[in-house]
């Protein structure tokens, strides 16, 4: 099968899951390219059996080059979709991150294109959003500390295992009813002490 990888990185996370997602449909024996959202021509994508799309998460949703993307999207018939994001929040389900699933989901239903699958994990974060999360969420600097030892070593070797797993399931269940969903929990307590 013809299999697009297109997402849109500025720290490396995201490219990191992409690239293993390829890893992971290639030794499959699918034709994969792997090209970065703002180097892709939208219009029509009639030539791919299966489209991956990636973003980080930016203001709780995907990112607006992938926004953009998405609204542009024209596939051919049997074509199916499939997400992934990378994040800066321990709580890949939770309001900071929940946007991004529904905008992939949104976007695809209103196209009539099977959706297929999402994953979603834990990126090191930039330099601004480190700078927003201790500002704003993890205000106290044991916590921060804890929370700054734990994000900065993903995507680790266990997300992007995950993530080969995940496009190979996307790819062998194609066929099938539902959404493969993914959420990695990480081990993450803040100390209760002021």
């Amino acid at each position: 099968m013809n299999i697009l990888i297109s997402f849109f990185s500025q720290t490396g996370n995201t490219e990191k899951i992409a690239m293993a997602m390829r890893d992971g449909v290639s030794r499959k024996g699918h034709s994969v390219q792997i090209e970065r959202i703002e180097d892709k021509d939208y219009g029509m994508l009639t030539e791919y059996d299966a489209i991956f799309i990636g973003s980080a998460c930016h203001s709780r949703d995907v990112a607006e080059p992938v926004k953009d993307f998405l609204k542009h999207l024209r596939v051919g018939e049997g074509c199916v979709v499939a997400g992934f994001v990378t994040h800066a929040t321990v709580d890949p389900t939770g309001e900071w991150t929940n946007q991004c699933f529904n905008t992939f989901s949104k976007e695809c239903h209103a196209k009539n294109i099977p959706f297929k699958g999402y994953f979603s994990c834990l990126g090191n974060p930039s330099p601004p959003v480190e700078e927003f999360i201790h500002t704003n969420i993890i205000k106290e600097e044991t916590n921060f500390d804890k929370y700054l030892q734990l994000v900065k070593s993903h995507p680790d070797r266990t997300d992007l295992r995950h993530a080969q797993l995940f496009a190979e399931e996307v790819m062998s269940s194609r066929e099938s009813d539902g959404v493969i969903v993914f959420f990695r929990k990480y081990l993450f307590s803040r100390d209760s002490t002021p």
